[in-house]
């Protein structure tokens, strides 16, 4: 019942009005856990929540691209004269290319899943994201939706047990895992509504910047809410037990305060460039050093496997590089396509925690280099904006760009696609709102002498 009743909420929403439907569905992401899904078929495809909104959101969009002119040449700017859509596109086609290679039509459905959670939502939200207030309406959504898993948190945390219980629909496959929750140390993970504990603390990390924007932008009650909401997401992270997630949100802080001073732009993207390479680089260096001793001297150097009889997931996580790299090296052009479930049906490999290594192994060596030539596209427009009109413009832009390293960071221990949707809605709004003014159109005619 909870599915079908979000279903219809957002289905009136939608039919009535579009943008108020499109930050109700961004405010309940967070609250449309996996377990309450309907089954299709055999396959265990699960008629979500987002599934089903993103069809509905789609289906209005189209016919409001149909109807609405101005809303036709918005459209068709975002989709051919953004350089970002361009290289979504060159992604997507990627991926359909390589999935037909490798699985054939049975991928078809799970293509759609990544087309929706990327180019659908970048194009949809950049359309209907006009003015500063738009974009602002969103954040306040995401933050909102913190708030409101902080008290499912500290309701779940009594319980000692996911909430989903109490509301999942018994049908989807797979969800008996998400049902018996996890923990570390005999200590629970809160997950609130999220399906895994590092999903909500993936969503955590990422908000609070933006968090952090609205608490100095507003006054009075309002600001008490945000300072709230900034309490809620350090609480929300410290429940979780992900580390990574709690090391990203003690960096984020000062990283936001050191940004939103004046100063030269170009030498602060070559600052937040440095550190995510220098990050990347450590982590992979340590994470093969450690690995490989520790395989060594097992005597498992020559198949590079997980290991399943050890709680030590650092060192799993570190392993599948090793174990992906391996098996990429004598196909380095061409992935295993978009599937439902890498680690389920790919022979060598028995877990994957990193959305690197899924794009990797998706679509080859160039899947990651387009995911990363986005992230520097949207790196260069939120430098590059005047952010005229909006509130403290150098605190925006700083929370912006630690919201993308972040994300991009995030990246390197979540493999789960779902979270990727708030990435693209919030960049996708944000290129909307700093479109530069439409030059004369090709169609309009020259001012009478």
């Amino acid at each position: 019942m909870y599915f079908i009743f979000e279903a219809i909420l957002i289905t009136g929403i939608a039919f009535v009005r579009y943008r108020a439907a499109l930050l109700f569905f961004t405010f309940l992401l967070a609250l449309s856990p996996r377990s309450t899904s309907i089954a299709i078929g055999q396959s265990g495809l699960a008629f979500s929540f987002t599934r089903y909104a993103l069809l509905v959101m789609l289906g209005c969009f189209i016919v409001k691209l149909m109807r609405h002119p101005k809303i036709w040449r918005r459209a068709k700017y975002a989709l051919f004269q953004e350089r970002s859509s361009t290289i979504l596109i060159l992604l997507a086609g990627l991926k359909l290319s390589m999935s037909f290679y490798a699985t054939g039509v049975s991928s078809l459905p799970y293509i759609f899943d990544d087309v929706s959670i990327t180019l659908m939502c970048f194009l949809i939200f950049y359309v209907f994201t006009k003015t500063q207030y738009d974009f602002r309406k969103l954040l306040v959504a995401m933050t909102l939706s913190v708030l409101l898993s902080g008290l499912l948190g500290l309701i779940e945390a009594s319980f000692a047990k996911p909430l989903v219980t109490f509301l999942a629909s018994g049908a989807v496959a797979g969800s008996d895992d998400v049902l018996a929750g996890i923990t570390r140390n005999s200590s629970y993970r809160l997950q609130a509504l999220f399906d895994n504990p590092l999903l909500l603390a993936e969503f955590t990390v990422l908000a609070t910047p933006l968090i952090i924007y609205l608490f100095h932008t507003a006054s009075g009650f309002l600001r008490m809410i945000w300072a709230g909401a900034m309490f809620v997401a350090a609480a929300l992270l410290v429940g979780t037990g992900s580390r990574a997630g709690l090391i990203l949100y003690a960096i984020e802080i000062p990283a936001i305060f050191v940004l939103s001073r004046r100063g030269d732009w170009g030498f602060l993207l070559k600052l937040v460039a440095a550190f995510v390479v220098v990050t990347v680089i450590g982590v992979a260096l340590y994470s093969g050093f450690d690995s490989f001793m520790s395989l060594a001297q097992e005597g498992k150097t020559g198949n590079f496997w997980l290991y399943d009889d050890e709680d030590r997931s650092t060192l799993e996580r570190a392993s599948q590089y090793l174990i992906v790299f391996e098996q990429m090296k004598n196909n380095p052009f061409f992935g295993f396509g978009v599937r439902q479930s890498l680690h389920n049906e790919l022979d060598f490999l028995n877990r994957l925690d990193s959305y690197w290594l899924r794009l990797l192994l998706e679509g080859g060596i160039f899947a990651p280099l387009l995911f990363i030539g986005f992230a520097i596209v949207a790196i260069r427009r939120v430098i590059g904006s005047d952010l005229i009109g909006f509130r403290k413009p150098p605190l925006l832009r700083a929370a912006l760009l630690v919201f993308i390293a972040m994300f991009v960071s995030l990246k390197l221990f979540i493999s789960i696609p779902s979270n990727n949707i708030y990435f693209f809605i919030v960049i996708g709004a944000f290129f909307g709102v700093t479109q530069k003014p439409n030059k004369v159109w090709s169609d309009a005619h020259s001012a009478c002498p």
